[in-house]
């Protein structure tokens, strides 16, 4: 690996380390609701914002995605629940302009991979819509239909939800891997 202090292979390979990181507590989260996963997620996406600071030259998309992440990580820290609509718009461009980034990164080395990056951020955005849109309904068209108890559908919900999530975290560091490989054998 090239050890140079601004090569981006490097710092990408410590936000790969940050994704497993997200991905393992996303899992926690699952398995041990609370405050703790919370704060680990915080932790998480303040290492994310770093991050993405640390790649800003090589790539000017890396530097929006990090204001936007920090922007996202501020309303979330502040618990104010009129902000979450400004988190979850935060969040959405911070996560396109950092896989715009590693597309453009990489395109000329990788065509494929480039493609592939740009069809995951759409993918994602695509699955949270439909998870947002058809969860409210799945949960109240189950309760009535069923008599099943709202808490035991809205569980069933999050467990589909989640391993959806999971595969999703788990292409996204399949291809960040791959992007970390191709910049370190340039």
């Amino acid at each position: 690996m090239n050890e140079n202090v601004n090569s981006p292979a490097m710092w990408l390979r410590y936000l790969l380390y940050v994704g497993i990181a997200a991905m393992a507590n996303s899992l926690l989260g699952l398995f041990l609701p609370g405050k703790l996963s919370t704060w680990i997620g915080f932790a998480v996406s303040a290492a994310t914002v770093y991050l993405l600071f640390r790649l800003i030259s090589a790539n000017s998309r890396y530097k929006t995605a990090a204001l936007f992440g920090a922007g996202a990580l501020i309303c979330n820290l502040l618990g104010i629940a009129s902000l979450s609509l400004a988190a979850s718009i935060c969040a959405i461009v911070a996560q396109y302009q950092e896989y715009q980034a590693h597309s453009e990164l990489i395109a000329e080395q990788d065509s494929r991979l480039a493609g592939k990056w740009s069809s995951l951020f759409w993918l994602q955005f695509g699955v949270e819509v439909i998870t947002v849109l058809l969860t409210a309904v799945f949960v109240g068209v189950l309760v009535a239909a069923s008599g099943m108890d709202a808490a035991v559908v809205t569980g069933l919900v999050t467990v589909i939800v989640a391993v959806f999530s999971v595969v999703l975290k788990l292409l996204y560091l399949s291809y960040l891997n791959r992007t970390v490989k191709l910049l370190e054998e340039a």
